[in-house]
């Protein structure tokens, strides 16, 4: 029988928008509270509804803007500690007095994203916390250093933000706890590039489906006005991508695979739901092949309304590239898009073939091959109705495997 603990967990984020970090935030909040453990969250959410109400909200009212992160990120990544704290001064006296007010100097206290992970560091060295543990569900430096740029400038500004970062993430995780990560490999990646945490504790909690994904209702009134907005009838066939248009994220790849394969049916659409980097890249090359009436941009939406754009789709696509990171872990969008019940296509990652063998729980294509997206795509449309059956009880089984109610027992 595990003992009732109490979990501090801090975020820069208001949870206005929920997309893949605030997911596993509050998927991990949720699964804690639920197994009756105390959860307080130190934040900036006025989003109360969004969490368990068992959970204490403690308001930090410190909202910074994109610039002024990154401006914090390069002098703690930069400067000599005597320099940061004359400069970062105001704001470890803001914190300090919440911390002092709410006694948490003596706590453990979890930091969620990459920026809250910065933050945490300077927490502990100017001695307003005694511990901290960073949930590390990202690796900026590699991101960077395989971002794609075609142009000097683009090229130096990449190089210095790899720099800055791997200056960064070796002060943080020098001076944190411990880290959360999301699988064995990711883990085994940075205690290789950072051997001195191999003595650190290290918890290994992968992402999975939330308690909030589970109880979403469907939303018919949506459904019915997509369908009469997009003329989708019962014999058009929907191809559905959700999340974030970042670079490395294969959105452009899936695009060119469907025109590769439009003329083939008769009847089919591709739903496009998010916005990023390559959102413009997109929209162009929509507009340059004239294809707007069969593949939409619908932009982002609520998260409480995933399952209602699932529900409407036939076939899910989660269109990463090649990418070092993406081959360590496994995305959130991809179990949520297997919880649907639908046909999912996904690329063949190693992290994704450990949980997915012979293809038993959705397709495979190789990823960054735009022809052997559109060769899969081809064979889900030609033999949905095997395939639908075939993956008819992974709702179920998702559920009970992969869901954070069980990954969070390693925190206890």
């Amino acid at each position: 029988m595990n003992i009732k603990k109490h979990f501090y967990f801090f975020s820069m984020n208001d949870f206005s928008l929920i997309s893949g970090g605030p997911i596993r935030m509050i998927g991990i909040i949720e699964a804690l509270a639920s197994k009756g453990h105390d959860v307080t969250l130190i934040s900036n959410t006025k989003e109360k509804n969004r969490f368990p109400q068992t959970v204490k909200h403690i308001f930090i009212n410190k909202n910074l803007s994109k610039n002024e992160r990154r401006i914090i990120q390069f002098i703690l990544a930069i400067l000599p500690f005597i320099f940061v704290k004359m400069l970062l001064n105001r704001l470890c006296n803001h914190f300090d007095q919440i911390f002092t007010e709410n006694l948490l100097s003596n706590k453990e206290i979890i930091f969620f994203e990459y920026f809250d992970n910065a933050i945490g560091y300077l927490f502990k060295k100017c001695g307003l916390i005694d511990s901290c543990i960073n949930d590390t569900h990202g690796i900026a430096p590699l991101e960077f250093w395989y971002k794609k740029q075609t142009t000097v400038i683009g090229t130096f500004i990449k190089h210095t933000k790899f720099i800055i970062s791997k200056l960064l993430d070796y002060k943080v995780y020098k001076l944190v706890d411990g880290l959360i990560v999301i699988t064995q490999s990711l883990k085994n990646y940075l205690v290789s590039e950072y051997p001195f945490l191999e003595k650190k504790r290290i918890y290994i909690v992968a992402d999975g489906i939330s308690k909030s994904l589970s109880e979403q209702k469907i939303d018919y009134s949506l459904i019915a006005t997509l369908k009469k907005k997009y003329n989708i009838d019962n014999k058009t066939k929907v191809v559905l991508f959700v999340g974030s248009f970042k670079n490395f994220g294969g959105v452009p790849d899936l695009v060119k695979a469907f025109i590769k394969i439009h003329d083939i049916y008769h009847d089919l659409k591709l739903l496009l739901i998010g916005g990023g980097e390559d959102y413009d890249y997109v929209k162009k090359l929509i507009e340059n092949n004239s294809i707007a009436d069969k593949i939409i941009l619908l932009g982002t939406t609520k998260y409480d309304k995933l399952k209602s754009y699932q529900m409407l789709s036939d076939i899910i696509v989660c269109p990463d590239i090649k990418h070092p990171f993406t081959d360590m872990i496994i995305h959130t969008k991809y179990f949520e898009s297997l919880y649907s019940g639908k046909v999912v296509i996904n690329g063949n990652f190693t992290a994704v073939r450990a949980i997915n063998d012979n293809e038993q729980l959705s397709l495979l294509f190789e990823p960054s091959d735009v022809s052997d997206l559109a060769s899969k795509l081809i064979y889900a449309l030609d033999n949905l109705d095997v395939l639908s059956d075939k993956y008819k009880n992974n709702t179920e089984m998702i559920s009970k495997l992969y869901g954070y109610d069980s990954f969070v027992n390693e925190l206890l």
